[in-house]
């Protein structure tokens, strides 16, 4: 194709521009109309933001390009050739299998076994395409059984499905939230900074809670400590908020305070029945989302100078949980989240 470009090329670029959602296409078609109303690939290249070498490839490729099509396609197509289906396939299962920690690792991998090199920006745009993204990655226990939470999983699910009118569940653990920010995530300026203010002390507000996924009720109670007479106090107050119920199903992890002969002796004579959850699989205490939930909604989002107010807010937070009750349903839900992981290989950069 030739400048200066006719009036059906204006035509289709124009439509073609509105069309794409790829900014590499859109950056290749102000090139060439840029190019094509006089502006030099220097003029073009600042107000672009864009390489000069990069503008003059791309007017080079629309020159040898037949059709706009084929030029706005150029890089797309030979991506797809350099690479055949089946090597992909290998690629991808390469990735799956490895855990790897920079592009770098890929691109060698692909030079080594198929003569083929990668740019970092190529191999990240190829990456993305396939359906991979950099993101963080979530620890688990070796201990934990998947079997194991398979069964607690299926045996809750049936458990809500048969539950009585006169029956609750309830989900406990303790949490201690430190007076401190959170690095949390912000939308930023790019290329900028900004900071959240912090404290230096370890001051932490101590809570013992129980939630009911059926109702969002929570109830709290607070301690210098979490032990077992603290969460006797909870016990206490679980079964004054259900006054009516017969049975009250609490389901909780293995610390030390819920097996101390004094929380056992309670329980004796108490409507709350105490199912213990798989060891190692915080996954499968619902209300560790709702301590997430907190912390989002709360410490994430804010500063608190003195621990008075930070200990406020919290409780505050709790105290009106019944505001935020559509939020918290979708947030926490009643689904179990089982880990199974699959165990790769740690590949280092």
């Amino acid at each position: 194709m030739k400048l200066p470009l006719t009036e059906q090329d204006k035509i289709d670029l124009k439509r073609l521009h509105r069309q794409t959602k790829e900014k590499r296409h859109a950056d290749r078609i102000k090139i060439i109309t840029m190019l094509d109303k006089g502006f030099s690939q220097i003029q073009i290249s600042e107000l672009l933001m864009l390489d000069e070498d990069t503008v003059s490839n791309w007017s080079r490729k629309f020159s040898e390009s037949r059709t706009i099509g084929e030029f706005l396609n150029f890089q797309y197509t030979s991506y797809k050739g350099r690479l055949s289906q089946e090597q992909i396939i290998v690629i991808k299962q390469y990735i799956r299998e490895n855990i790897i920690f920079d592009s770098k690792q890929i691109i060698d991998f692909i030079q080594e076994n198929f003569s083929i090199s990668y740019s970092l920006s190529g191999i990240r745009y190829f990456l993305h395409k396939q359906g991979f993204s950099y993101k963080q990655l979530i620890k688990f226990n070796s201990k934990s059984s998947v079997t194991a939470q398979e069964d607690f999983a299926n045996k809750f699910q049936d458990m809500c499905k048969t539950l009585e009118k006169t029956d609750s569940i309830v989900f406990l653990d303790a949490v201690h939230p430190q007076h401190n920010s959170n690095n949390a995530k912000a939308w930023i300026e790019t290329g900028k900074e900004k900071y959240i203010e912090c404290n230096t002390g370890r001051v932490r507000l101590n809570l013992n809670g129980a939630y009911d996924p059926f109702t969002n009720k929570v109830i709290t109670e607070e301690g210098e400590k979490i032990d077992s007479e603290n969460t006797i106090k909870l016990f206490k107050k679980i079964e004054e908020s259900y006054p009516d119920k017969k049975r009250i199903y609490a389901f909780a992890d293995n610390a030390k305070y819920y097996k101390s002969k004094i929380v056992k002796e309670f329980l004796e004579n108490s409507k709350i029945i105490l199912i213990h959850i798989p060891p190692y699989c915080p996954n499968l205490n619902l209300i560790e989302r709702l301590w997430k939930f907190m912390r989002k909604k709360v410490i994430n989002t804010k500063y608190f100078q003195k621990f008075t107010d930070f200990r406020i807010a919290i409780l505050d937070f709790f105290d009106n949980i019944d505001s935020r009750a559509n939020e918290l349903k979708k947030f926490i839900g009643l689904k179990m989240h089982i880990i199974n992981p699959v165990y790769p290989k740690t590949t280092l950069a």
